[in-house]
């Protein structure tokens, strides 16, 4: 039972890696948000008749803006791995072919 709820899961965020937008503005809210819902656990549980509904709420809240806050990183983090990827390139795109002593070196080769 619990080997099904892992590979759930996993699939899960497959798809949230692949369909989930990339949008600084959205992460800045996702990032606000989650900041704020985490917050949630500084509230005083002084009254003794709302301490369990207190206690529920921040842990609601708390397991809320942790999502929050990791789908807000991951927006800036997706995107600092794709600019790094472009500046760092690809080999094969950063060779140069129209290079005039590499060509005199490739018809001497082929003689």
């Amino acid at each position: 039972m619990s080997a099904h709820l892992i590979i759930h899961a996993l699939r899960g965020l497959a798809w949230v890696g692949e369909h989930f937008p990339d949008d600084p503005r959205l992460a800045n809210k996702l990032l606000a948000g989650g900041s704020s819902l985490f917050l949630t656990l500084l509230i005083p549980t002084t009254s003794a008749d709302w301490y369990l509904l207190v206690i529920v709420l921040q842990v609601l809240s708390a397991i809320a803006g942790s999502i929050c806050l990791l789908l807000g990183v991951f927006v800036y983090f997706r995107r600092a791995v794709w600019a790094w990827q472009d500046k760092r390139g690809s080999g094969i795109v950063e060779m140069k072919l129209q290079d005039p002593r590499r060509a005199v070196k490739q018809s001497l080769f082929e003689e």
